[in-house]
């Protein structure tokens, strides 16, 4: 069966190492009793239903990511001939087992959620079904929670156990399943629309006197109000998951830092000798102390601000630092970074291209200044390699083909446009 991958698992064929782990759960008493099969009083057991899933291909090894381990296992079994009212449909049957272990941390309605989707939008399956023993409310709940509906009682006849059971079944039809998929996202969508409209109020509102004073620094449009609150938004998101990884993040000092990062643009423009990621600092540094500010949130602060610029030689330290410079760097890849970058030439002055000798589409002028084209080869092309974090990195890899088209193509008019072959 095709591979299925949720935050925390991977659901993947059966192989003949699993046995160890398999025999791990399934020796302890009351993890197959559960689903009507007594626990395995050997690893000879654990073999042979190994090799029946081996075999048949129809149950996953559910794999947890952190450990690469074993825990348990998923089925999706065929039902076609199954008398329910539904013969004319196709019909299958999940059923789990997890380890004990792992109880109780959510890990089976993550697995069954992937196996309904890949039942119902890759198998083609028509109806499902899940049941449960009346001795089992803990599957009762993972069943309700991912979606499928109460059909009616039946009696099992646990023969390895030579017991009979009382049970619930369960339906879960595709169209219920398109029903629901439409309506989380709609849902998701609503929440998406309500969060982007206050996300930017939301991370300022403790810090209204630092919005001000940045937007009373701000002098060109390529480095505008919503450039800042861009960085801020790529900043949280990556803060968030460098925290869920287990980064210890102080909120307040990146919050503070994307708000004045680009302060001393004013004091750059006025003298191109100017860092200003380095004056910045200095000049954020100031303020916050002279705002009543600590001096300690203000050095952190500073660290930030100064060592955010792609040309510096210096590398951010703490994380804050990285995300910063993640997050900035970010609002220069792909589509966006080619649009700034363009209103960025358009403010210094700077051409499109460069004229050589040969009237050729060149990236340098001969006194060495940048044009856009320059530019690009100079830093927006190089960007992708200096990401410090790993989901700045992934966000950007999925801007990066954008502004290589728009770079090639640009190029490929100038020289034609001088009798070069591009």
């Amino acid at each position: 069966m095709k591979t299925l991958e949720t935050e925390r698992l991977i659901l993947r064929d059966w192989q003949e190492t699993d046995l160890a782990d398999m025999y791990e759960y399934a020796k302890v008493e009351g993890v197959g009793e559960m689903a009507g099969w007594p626990h395995h009083e050997s690893i000879e057991t654990s073999k042979t239903i190994l090799d029946g899933f081996i075999r048949d291909g129809d149950v996953y090894a559910i794999v947890l990511k952190e450990n690469k381990k074993v825990i348990g296992s998923l089925g999706i079994h065929d039902r076609s001939n199954l008398s329910t009212g539904y013969e004319a449909e196709v019909q299958r049957e999940i059923g789990y087992v997890l380890s004990k272990k792992y109880w109780g941390n959510g890990l089976v309605p993550e697995a069954t959620r992937a196996a309904i989707r890949y039942a119902f939008e890759d198998l083609n399956v028509d109806v499902l079904w899940c049941g449960h023993f009346l001795i089992n409310p803990q599957s009762q709940r993972v069943i309700e929670k991912t979606g499928f509906k109460y059909y009616g009682e039946y009696i099992s006849k646990a023969k390895a156990l030579n017991k009979v059971f009382d049970g619930k079944k369960y339906i879960l039809t595709k169209e219920d399943y398109q029903k629901a998929a439409e309506e989380t996202l709609e849902k998701e969508k609503q929440m998406q629309r309500k969060y982007t409209k206050n996300k930017e109020q939301s991370l300022t509102a403790g810090f209204l006197d630092v919005e001000a004073y940045m937007k009373s620094c701000l002098c060109d449009v390529a480095h505008d109000a919503e450039h800042v609150y861009r960085v801020l938004n790529y900043a949280i998101e990556i803060a968030e998951n460098e925290a869920n990884a287990g980064s210890e993040i102080d909120f307040d000092i990146l919050t503070v830092a994307c708000l004045l990062h680009d302060i001393a643009r004013p004091e750059q423009f006025a003298d191109s000798r100017i860092d200003h990621a380095v004056f910045g600092g200095a000049k954020a540094h100031a303020w916050l102390v002279s705002s009543g500010y600590s001096e300690q949130f203000a050095d952190s602060v500073k660290a930030c601000i100064e060592t955010h610029r792609f040309r510096s030689d210096t590398p951010p330290k703490s994380i804050e630092a990285k995300i910063l410079f993640d997050a900035d760097k970010l609002d220069a890849c792909g589509a966006m970074g080619i649009a700034r970058t363009l209103m960025h030439c358009s403010s210094v002055m700077k051409p499109l291209y460069c004229l050589g000798e040969s009237h050729a589409g060149q990236d340098r002028k001969s006194d060495g200044s940048f044009s856009f084209l320059g530019e690009y080869k100079y830093k927006l092309e190089k960007l992708y390699d200096r990401f410090y974090t790993t989901h700045g990195s992934k966000l950007a890899e999925k801007r990066k083909a954008a502004a290589k088209n728009f770079y090639e193509a640009l190029l490929a008019e100038v020289q034609e446009c001088y009798g070069q072959e591009p």
